[in-house]
């Protein structure tokens, strides 16, 4: 197998941290926890929104489909059209 380019498309955020960025940061991890957040979380933390540019078509899909659950606990009839372009 070939070997890929390990750096992240999407470069996760680098301390040191906005204070709001910091907060939202630390509800992501352990209480009292002296470990780097990990590097999802710190990209979501600059790209956390499926209407970001950042997202091509299906990553906004999904990362909606994100938002939607938590948000409601459901799948609109929409999202679910949207989300059967992409998984069938």
């Amino acid at each position: 197998m070939p070997a890929e380019d390990a750096r992240p498309r999407i470069a996760p955020l680098e301390p040191p941290y906005a204070p709001d960025t910091a907060s939202m940061l630390a509800k992501w991890m352990p209480p009292g926890s002296d470990v780097e957040p990990l590097g999802p979380f710190r990209t979501l933390a600059v790209h956390g929104s499926s209407g970001d540019a950042c997202w091509d078509e299906r990553q906004s899909a999904v990362m909606s489909l994100a938002e939607e659950l938590h948000a409601t606990s459901t799948i609109s009839e929409e999202l679910r059209q949207r989300l059967r372009t992409f998984l069938g």
